[in-house]
């Protein structure tokens, strides 16, 4: 009789493909390990995110107005973009809890397969929500495209970077939407040597290095005016504002 011919090896190369598969991506180690050894790391990371993302989103803001505004930030505007708008800080925080979320199933299943497996057949809903192979998009991208340094954690880490931009811009024009359509800081606005403010009122922009910008909707145009040359900027307050006023000081006296 014919002896029976060995398996072929690659049952062991597939094994060990589905290992690295399975290996997150060495800057994914580096950066955990770093953060372990020292936490203060994670506040360095976060605020340079919300100086990207506030430089990202001063570019598409002020594109609306069609001023460019990378010409005239300088270095110190670029790392402080980021506080001027609270909502940077909503975003960043907000992509670490969706990549934390986003990755989890993979970190369990590189953990302990049999265990993620098991946690997942308790239930018909987990069976829905949880992936059955966490890194089955991966392992496709890899066999498919080549891509060997593609990993779960890579491809979370992309869509939550790319989701956090889109995000960002997309506030950014919603709010240069509402300044056109009369919202938006008004304020008026006195030139260096003259006494009286200019006629009508301009929305403020925003303010970089020795420039403010402002928006006037009369003419529906931008400019930048130097610090210099404008000597006050007064706010216009609202008629809503100045007609509450007298009823909560009446409320009060009673």
């Amino acid at each position: 009789m014919n002896a029976i011919p060995p398996p072929p090896e690659k049952t062991s190369k597939d094994a060990e493909a589905v290992a690295r598969m399975a290996r997150p991506p060495k800057w994914w180690s580096w950066l955990i390990e770093e953060l372990k050894e020292d936490p203060a790391h994670a506040i360095t990371l976060a605020y340079l995110a919300i100086s990207m993302l506030g430089v990202w989103g001063s570019y598409w803001f002020f594109r609306q107005f069609g001023v460019a505004i990378l010409d005239y930030m300088s270095p110190s505007d670029y790392l402080t973009a980021g506080l001027r708008d609270p909502s940077h800080l909503v975003v960043v925080v907000l992509a670490y809890w969706v990549a934390r979320w986003v990755s989890w199933p993979h970190a369990v299943w590189v953990r302990d397969p049999e265990a993620y497996a098991a946690f997942r057949m308790t239930s018909k809903f987990k069976q829905f929500v949880l992936p059955k192979t966490p890194d089955r998009f991966a392992g496709w991208m890899r066999r498919t495209f080549g891509w060997q340094g593609f990993t779960a954690i890579g491809a979370v880490m992309y869509a939550v970077v790319t989701l956090s931009l889109c995000l960002s811009m997309v506030v950014a024009v919603e709010k240069a939407a509402r300044v056109m359509k009369g919202g938006g800081h008004e304020v008026r606005v006195t030139l260096a040597g003259t006494s009286a403010p200019l006629p009508g009122t301009a929305r403020m922009l925003g303010t970089v290095g020795d420039f403010v910008f402002l928006y006037w909707p009369e003419s529906r145009k931008a400019e930048a005016v130097s610090i210099e040359s404008a000597t006050r900027i007064e706010s216009v307050v609202s008629a809503h504002f100045v007609k509450a006023a007298p009823t909560s000081q009446t409320n009060t006296a009673r």
